[in-house]
């Protein structure tokens, strides 16, 4: 039988058992902007920013930020661009990009940077690609990545930006077929690429990873669903997560998570909303955010897609402790059993691994190094796995 877990304040955690293998969907505040898809998203922080998209007939520019930590919507200035779909998008440090995209038959490769501490956009150098519609994009540390897409042809070529100068640099050519609408998901420093339209009618599974300090692509394990295009995709402490799309059967809900770890996919909960494809979807620290899409309508509901780590049933109440919360130098870890090849992984709310080392069941950690703000910390030993959150001061 399953026992309650309880969180006390201070971070003081009493467990008795754990649950195994939970996955959840939670419906949030209904994105206020028209219902829409093929939009663009990023996240910085806690906060979530969804934008552009189309319905059908009218195209988009508006902007709207998510604050996960308040489930409440707010609009932002308008995209400064035509107004577009199929655009592409990441954020890197505190700042967001999109660019590419289309309005009919008419492509575009301009590119913009959004700073929400003023609410300003700022034209920023052209994607050196030729204009396309439906790249992917996504950032490893202070680098953003944009590529493949289509113009009048499937493109596979991927490009680098660099923030600090402005400049974008042409990487290696995507490893798979020449395609559209794919999707991407970062973990620790590699990006995982996969699905899309390859021709014809003909949808793919197959996935890659990319590793941008030596540029070079490696094929993985195929995708645990069917071939689809316009499915979302994002990484939660360590795991990657892909669903949703549409494929030959029609639009689609399920959902994969990968493990790079034993390169596996294991089928999860299936997404909490309609079938869709064009939704847009982010990680902001441990969960996921999937936001709009089309269904045979267009659609305008937020979903929070949340993991619970199993580990087996502790006959002796195991105590853990985490302080001082918040910490401006060290945090103390105690538990009064042992942990036995224990590993403490910590990271951002972006997800982006900033600490990782070996510990024993009493350790004090180092985090004077990190940056005011939010972060998690992961303990692993066997099959316990723990997360709390702390602050930095």
């Amino acid at each position: 039988m399953k026992k309650t877990i309880t969180l006390l304040a201070g971070l003081f955690l009493i467990i008795n058992s754990f649950v195994y293998g939970q996955n959840t969907w939670i419906q949030k505040a209904i994105f206020p902007g028209a219902a829409r898809y093929h939009a663009v998203s990023f996240a910085i922080g806690n906060k979530l920013y969804v934008g552009t998209g189309w319905n059908n007939s009218s195209y988009y520019n508006n902007f709207y930020e998510y604050d996960a930590s308040t489930d409440v919507w707010t609009a932002k200035a308008n995209f400064p661009g035509v107004a577009r779909y199929a655009a592409s998008a990441f954020s890197i440090g505190s700042k967001g990009y999109v660019g590419c995209g289309r309005v009919g038959s008419t492509y575009y490769n301009d590119f913009y940077e959004y700073n929400p501490a003023t609410d300003t956009w700022t034209t920023k150098a052209n994607f050196i690609g030729t204009p396309r519609h439906h790249p992917i994009g996504f950032s490893i540390g202070n680098k953003g990545y944009m590529g493949l897409g289509q113009d009048s042809i499937l493109r596979n070529e991927m490009y680098e930006y660099n923030p600090s100068t402005d400049v974008w640099t042409q990487k290696t050519n995507f490893g798979g077929t020449a395609r559209h609408a794919a999707v991407a998901f970062v973990i620790d420093s590699n990006a995982y690429v996969g699905c899309g339209y390859i021709g014809g009618t003909t949808f793919t599974n197959d996935f890659w990873k990319y590793n941008p300090v030596t540029d070079v692509w490696t094929q993985i394990a195929n995708y645990g669903g069917n071939g689809r295009e316009h499915d979302i995709g994002f990484a939660i402490g360590g795991l990657g997560y892909v669903g949703t799309g549409y494929a030959t059967t029609g639009d689609t809900k399920d959902f994969y998570e990968y493990n790079p770890i034993g390169n596996v996919w294991t089928q999860k909960a299936d997404f909490g909303g309609t079938v869709r494809e064009g939704a847009v979807g982010v990680s902001i620290g441990t969960s996921g955010f999937v936001a709009t899409g089309w269904d045979g309508s267009n659609r305008k509901d937020l979903w929070e897609y949340t993991t619970v780590a199993g580990i087996e049933e502790n006959s002796n109440s195991m105590v853990v402790t985490i302080y001082p919360n918040p910490s401006n130098s060290t945090i103390t870890l105690q538990s009064n059993v042992d942990f036995k090849n224990a590993e403490i992984k910590i990271t951002n709310v972006l997800g982006e691994i900033e600490i990782q080392k070996s510990i024993s069941s009493n350790s004090i950690v180092d985090v004077s190094a990190l940056a005011k703000g939010i972060y998690f910390m992961q303990v692993k030993s066997g099959k316990v796995f723990l997360t709390k959150k702390f602050i930095k001061d």
